[in-house]
């Protein structure tokens, strides 16, 4: 195909301009050659040369500073078993699998639930019922612990050692 290519050159400098990101293209070429009157494909290749250059340049600047940043850092991880203990018989229970706590009467768990400063909700002493993640009674679905529930039937039935119900 014995074609002479020398002519090609503003061809193929307009197809690869094409290519370069809006940012590159629109801003930094446009600048680079604004003071010229036709470019060269020579100049596009040495002005692609040098912002690679920059652009490596700064990311092993921000790769280098991250991992500093990182290396600064100490990491260290504990871990903790928790035994839950119970408020009312201080056994290693929660308060609504206490035996004791669900043979005592609605206002004695109440005062129990008060002085020990527990969620009403989940008979828990880690929150506030504010910040409480359980569903309620499973009774009436209200904002307390079904073992604090005040229906009377209920309360009989429960303690009577009665079945029918999964409380928490």
């Amino acid at each position: 195909m014995k074609q002479n290519t020398d002519s090609w050159d503003m061809i193929i400098l307009y197809n690869l301009v094409q290519k370069l990101d809006n940012k590159t293209k629109k801003k930094e070429w446009e600048l680079h050659i604004s003071n010229k009157k036709l470019s060269t494909l020579k100049q596009l290749y040495t002005f692609l040369e040098h912002r690679y250059n920059a652009l490596e340049s700064v990311s092993t600047k921000i790769k280098a500073n991250e991992q500093r940043q990182a290396s600064n850092k100490k990491m260290s991880q504990s871990y903790v078993s928790v035994k839950p203990m119970c408020e009312v018989c201080k056994d290693s229970h929660t308060v609504s699998q206490c035996s004791a706590f669900k043979k005592l009467s609605n206002d004695e768990k109440y005062k129990v639930v008060r002085n020990n400063k527990l969620c009403i909700n989940c008979l828990s002493n880690k929150h506030m019922i504010k910040d409480c993640q359980y569903n309620g009674c499973k009774i009436c679905g209200k904002w307390h612990h079904t073992l604090i529930h005040r229906n009377k039937d209920f309360s009989r039935q429960h303690s009577n050692g009665g079945q029918g119900l999964s409380l928490q």
